[in-house]
């Protein structure tokens, strides 16, 4: 009875201190942020053909594809493509709102996006050998080498009213993709403590190389088109 007791007198205070957070701090609810991008009466967007700024072949097609596909998975907006048009897009990266405002009511849309891919680098970069142990005494070792292959992508991308031909966003992003393997080095013996000579290292492979840049593509894409799109926080209501 007396543990009983002690073991009441403890838990009390813990129950009361509960309480008054509880009381203190109020509810915690899910209000909606509205988005970056002033949205408010664009449904359809056409995107135009991206410009690319860069020193890499075919860059801009893959962002301008990825912003696509995305708009579509995402939903909420109609997306009009390039094949709609009939004016390359050099025509129209210079031109003053009234040809927007034109175009805008030829084909029906709200809000057009021009940009540009300005960037693009790929690096593989092959760390030293190191010597890792697998037996209870270190008797059992292996040498690897790990390879990271980093790739970066930016653009920048801007959005015209259709109606006031003038642009209302605009904003530059940088994606990041990096992918990393262990090679193993089976032509230097275990046994061996020193590193293995320079002509036993393996050669830096390209076999990351896509998936990094897929990665790196999507994470520039997306860092421009989620502002288009509300979010959501929690908050805490006082009573």
């Amino acid at each position: 009875m007396e543990v009983e007791r002690c073991w009441n007198l403890r838990i009390v205070p813990i129950i009361l201190l509960l309480l008054l957070l509880t009381g203190c701090t109020g509810e915690r609810v899910r209000v909606e942020v509205p988005p970056k991008v002033p949205t408010e009466g664009i449904k359809t967007i056409a995107i135009l053909e991206f410009a690319n700024e860069s020193d890499e072949p075919g860059l801009a097609r893959e962002m301008e594809l990825a912003l696509i596909n995305y708009f579509r998975d995402r939903g909420g907006f109609t997306i009009v493509e390039r094949h709609h048009f009939q004016n390359p897009y050099r025509s129209l990266k210079t031109a003053g709102p009234n040809r927007f405002r034109q175009l805008g009511s030829e084909l029906g849309v709200d809000a057009f996006i021009i940009a540009s891919a300005t960037y693009y680098l790929e690096d593989v970069d092959l760390e030293p050998p190191s010597r890792y142990s697998s037996g209870p005494k270190g008797e059992d070792g292996y040498w690897l080498s790990r390879q990271t292959t980093t790739v970066i992508a930016k653009m920048v991308a801007r959005l015209v009213d259709a109606k006031s031909g003038m642009i209302i966003y605009s904003k530059g992003t940088e994606g990041w993709g990096e992918k990393s393997q262990s090679i193993r080095l089976p032509n230097w013996p275990s046994s061996q403590w020193e590193p293995p000579p320079f002509y036993l290292l393996p050669r830096p492979n390209r076999t990351d190389v896509y998936a990094a840049r897929r990665d790196a593509i999507h994470s520039a894409v997306v860092s421009f088109a989620q502002d288009f799109y509300p979010t959501y926080k929690y908050v805490r209501v006082e009573e």
